[in-house]
């Protein structure tokens, strides 16, 4: 009964997705691993673009639902799709350098474009295996900051 009450608070109830508390407990498991395999680890950090027609058509949480439904069928069985925060997601993906890690946002962004009329910012960091999760992150958030910032609907490498 215990684990299955942790596990219901990793996951989030709107989307019911992992959330950002899975995300913090997750990050270091999947770092750890990776520098025990000599495998990269690639994070993304996903921003639904602004677009009111979409939001006040559907409903915000039934277009957080579908978003998140659509985008977990493209994802392999070792990915970690998070709900970072409002329309943020978060991505682990072990084993997946930069590269690939990009590929993978372009498939999520073309699943998404498919059923809705709707566009997203992106920034991907692939782990240098020096810095910290904090440090993974913040590089992230800056390249999705660049992304918006030079025109969104776009994925931008941090490095």
């Amino acid at each position: 009964m215990t684990d299955k009450l942790q596990l219901l608070g990793r996951i989030d109830s709107l989307t019911g997705i992992y959330n950002r508390l899975f995300w913090e407990e997750q990050l270091p498991l999947e770092l750890k691993r990776s520098q025990d395999s000599k495998k990269p680890v690639s994070i993304v950090l996903i921003e639904i673009d602004d677009s009111l027609h979409t939001w006040e058509a559907q409903g915000d949480d039934l277009f957080l639902r579908q978003v998140s439904q659509t985008w977990k069928q493209h994802l392999r069985r070792i990915d970690w799709l998070v709900r970072y925060q409002g329309r943020e997601f978060g991505l682990i993906l072990p084993g997946c350098e930069t590269e690939n890690a990009v590929k993978l946002t372009e498939r999520l962004r073309t699943a998404f474009s498919e059923h809705q009329s709707q566009t997203f910012s992106a920034g991907v960091a692939t782990w240098n295996t020096q810095e910290n999760c904090e440090k993974l992150v913040q590089r992230a958030h800056q390249a999705l900051y660049q992304a918006k910032q030079t025109g969104k609907n776009q994925t931008v490498i941090a490095f």
